[in-house]
């Protein structure tokens, strides 16, 4: 008669069994294939479904997000003069709202943008209609 093996304890099913998802590799010893409307379905513990499914819209991306040695900073036209800028964006200076262009060559305020009050937003005149009385 063959010697018998003694019978796997649970506790050493768990060390056989993997306790990250397959999917989305988060820590879940619960995961699990479920069918939900018919579609073979990766949870996390049966009922909450892994983000990274693809039964439910997931699709891979070629890189991660976070990668940029390959990212090109491209020039975009400014909201008032269309000049092609690296970035522009309003600035406070001392109360007064002012559209600026970041270039190459450094910061510098769009020609043909018009001021405003930063507390109110009611415009201000341009500084060259000023006429002396």
């Amino acid at each position: 008669m063959p010697a018998s093996r003694p019978l796997a304890s649970c506790r050493d099913l768990l060390d056989v069994l993997p306790i990250v998802c397959p999917g989305c590799e988060a820590d879940a010893p619960l995961w699990r294939w479920v069918s939900i409307d018919g579609l073979r379905t990766l949870t996390h513990d049966g009922d909450l479904i892994c983000p990274k499914d693809r039964a439910f819209g997931y699709t891979p991306t070629r890189a991660p997000l976070s990668r940029t040695e390959d990212a090109e900073i491209l020039a975009a036209p400014c909201q008032a003069c269309g000049t092609h800028v690296l970035h522009f964006g309003w600035v406070n200076l001392d109360g007064v709202g002012v559209l600026f262009h970041d270039t190459a060559d450094g910061s510098e305020p769009c020609p043909v943008s018009t001021a405003f009050n930063w507390e109110t937003g009611e415009r201000l005149a341009p500084a060259s209609s000023v006429v002396a009385a």
